[in-house]
């Protein structure tokens, strides 16, 4: 006599094979996206900017009432592996500038080239960038009194949005291209022009009548001008809109109504 097993075993062979309904195959097709989904992703983090100037590879040492800005500047150099070269005026001036720090001080490689550029500002020094690849190259020209003894000076290029990388360099002088649409940049330009005492730290040519503003000067000083700008434009943005209301018809080219 034939166990239940064996029947029940004999009885499945003789069925025929049975395909899955397709909606039953849609189901299974869906589980592994559905698995996906479902499982935790990891989320690429925004790649943060490359520094405007390599990191020194550790903090920068200052004691007090000892060093001077000959010191200072073979040591940044040494740290960051940036050449830094000076003329002869140059570099005698650095030697006979000290830190004026009261106290040894030692400052973390992320804030280094701005305390740097700091020190040496006060002192009427500047800085420029030679050669951008590797080995990089910078250069100090002695600024004192609002007058570069060290021939012209190169300004570095940089796109208008990366201006704010650049509001802690107290020294590296860059220039850019500030586009701004409801002032008048030649109006403009003619009245800061005038409170301005130093054109090597910062300086501004209208192009043409684009309402575009080539400014020169540090990234800090830049950083400052452009925030100062956009708040005007962004005030006369709101003027031409009160006048529009009232039926005139606000211009939008940098020029105003006269």
């Amino acid at each position: 006599m034939n166990s239940p097993l064996a029947v029940a075993s004999a009885f499945a062979l003789a069925l025929p094979l049975v395909a899955p309904s397709p909606r039953a195959q849609v189901e299974q097709a869906s589980l592994p996206v559905l698995t996906a989904l479902l499982e935790p992703q990891e989320v690429a983090e925004a790649s943060a900017p490359e520094p405007v100037l390599p990191l020194p590879s550790g903090p920068l040492v200052i004691g007090a009432g000892r060093a001077n800005l000959s010191e200072l500047v073979a040591q940044i150099s040494q740290l960051t592996g940036v050449s830094i070269r000076a003329s002869a005026s140059a570099l005698g001036r650095l030697a006979e500038s000290p830190t004026g720090l009261l106290a040894d001080t030692q400052i973390a490689p992320e804030a280094a080239w701005s305390f740097f550029e700091s020190l040496i500002s006060q002192e009427g020094f500047l800085m420029v960038e030679l050669r951008a690849s590797s080995p990089r190259l910078l250069a100090i020209i002695d600024n004192y009194n609002g007058q570069s003894r060290n021939g012209p000076r190169h300004y570095r290029a940089i796109p208008g949005e990366r201006l704010d990388d650049y509001a802690e360099h107290h020294a590296l002088l860059i220039e850019t291209v500030l586009h701004l649409e409801y002032v008048d940049v030649r109006q403009l330009s003619n009245s800061l022009r005038s409170l301005v005492t130093d054109q090597s730290s910062l300086n501004m040519v209208p192009a043409g009548t684009s309402g575009s503003l080539l400014v020169q000067g540090t990234g800090a000083n830049l950083a400052e001008l452009a925030r100062m700008l956009r708040t005007v434009d962004t005030a006369e943005k709101a003027r031409f809109a009160r006048v529009g209301e009232s039926g005139d018809t606000a211009p939008t080219d940098g020029t105003t109504n006269g």
